[in-house]
């Protein structure tokens, strides 16, 4: 695997010990990276024909062999120049083991997450930039493709109606089975857009705003337009500080997984819906309370989770449409366990703490965002949330820190020499 040469600039303001800014650069994009982008990219592309109404799409890729072909593309990412004669066999012997595994639970939400594992774990030595790049050319294309169809009428434009007291608004999917579902991707496009562009500049952000508020008005997706503008706000603000001087909101943000899920734990089992103030939380959340609380109920908390069958109820009627737990946190807490949401919750502390250190606001401002969202939609599955490939920081921190001691050593002595 080839070695990537890691640039850092340390800049020190009012001669403070704390670091201002390390810039990342990786000078060569190897064959390793490229197999891991055409995985990823081909991951997203597969879970978005899942939720798209182009028949044509679906039946091309919903299909085991795609998800094979994206196992072998990121193993081969992980190996490649390092695959011999040795442990060829035991390659092959850990993947057939790996993909029975897979398919056994093939048809459970629950694969999401043995990739997010395998899509982390072999983000070492990849260059993050140019995977950044490329997920968001993925994101760009996918969704005009499926704006630009829908809207021809060419596939089907799902139209859903939200009640209102003043009357009746249409929801379009926009070539997506469900409003919410194509906002989340204009999000996860918009939000990666944000964290790569240079420079805030009021031209940009009025572009995105205009371009956010029209597809609120497709989709009426008033969650996504309200995180759309907390991520601008939060981007300028995060721009102009030092988290690393301001000791209460570094606690806050190395805590803010934990802190958002036993908040909304709390409320969960607490919330009176018979009291006005949780009637208006309830509503304002379009009755999520109440159905968390109806899962929370029924399943309880356990310390490896439950397995859990989600349906609808329309009129009275059960029916066979799934209803997704839309909190990420309770969804956590319910489905996966207490066990893994206590891991979850120490992955994003160490690696909230190294980037303060290192003072990646943007990246910190791109995971709280996320972590934002989570309240309303289950945004932990990497085709939504590009944030979990930020997880680079902590499998290379070795690499990384480093390379920040071998500059400073380097500093200290062409300072010395410049007192000579």
């Amino acid at each position: 695997m080839g070695v990537i040469f890691i640039n850092i600039d340390i800049k020190r303001c009012n001669n403070e010990k704390s670091l201002k800014e390390i810039n990342l650069k990786e000078n060569t994009i190897y064959i390793n990276d490229i197999l891991y982008v055409f995985a990823l990219a081909l991951y997203i592309i597969y879970n978005f024909s899942n939720s798209s109404t182009l028949t044509i799409l679906k039946s091309i890729l919903n299909t085991k062999i795609v998800i094979l072909i994206v196992l072998w593309l990121i193993f081969l990412s992980m190996l490649y120049k390092n695959i011999n004669l040795k442990n060829k066999t035991r390659l092959l012997l850990f993947l057939s083991a790996l993909g029975v595994i897979i398919m056994k639970n093939f048809n459970s939400g629950k694969i999401n997450y043995i990739f997010i594992v395998l899509f982390i774990v072999s983000l070492s030595k990849k260059n993050l930039k140019y995977i950044l790049k490329s997920i968001f050319y993925t994101y760009l294309t996918l969704l005009l493709i499926s704006f630009c169809l829908a809207k021809l009428n060419i596939i089907e434009n799902v139209v859903m109606i939200r009640d209102l007291d003043n009357g009746d608004i249409n929801r379009y999917g926009l070539g997506l089975l469900h409003p919410n579902t194509f906002f989340i991707y204009y999000f996860a496009f918009i939000s990666l857009y944000i964290h790569n562009r240079k420079k805030i500049t009021m031209i940009s952000n009025g572009i995105t705003l205009i371009i956010s508020y029209y597809i609120y008005l497709l989709t009426n997706s008033r969650t996504g337009l309200i995180i759309v503008v907390l991520l601008l706000i939060l981007d300028w603000i995060f721009s102009k500080i030092n988290i690393n001087n301001h000791k209460i909101l570094r606690k806050i943000l190395i805590h803010f997984f934990g802190i958002f899920t036993i908040g909304n734990y709390l409320i969960t089992i607490y919330g009176d819906i018979s009291k006005p103030i949780y009637q208006c939380i309830d509503s304002l959340l379009s009755h999520r309370l109440q159905l968390t609380q109806g899962f929370y109920n029924n399943y309880g908390i356990k310390l490896f989770g439950n397995t859990i069958i989600y349906k609808s109820i329309v009129n009275g009627v059960i029916n066979n449409k799934q209803l997704v737990l839309d909190n990420t946190y309770m969804y956590l807490l319910i489905d996966m366990g207490l066990l893994f949401t206590i891991m979850i919750y120490l992955i994003y502390y160490f690696l909230m703490k190294k980037l303060i250190y290192l003072n990646l606001n943007k990246e910190v401002v791109s995971i709280i965002i996320f972590m934002i969202y989570a309240l309303t939609e289950r945004v932990t599955v990497i085709q939504f949330n590009w944030s979990i490939l930020i997880f680079f920081y902590l499998i290379n921190w070795g690499e990384i820190y480093n390379a920040i001691n071998l500059n400073s050593k380097l500093n200290l002595k062409q300072r010395d020499r410049s007192h000579i």
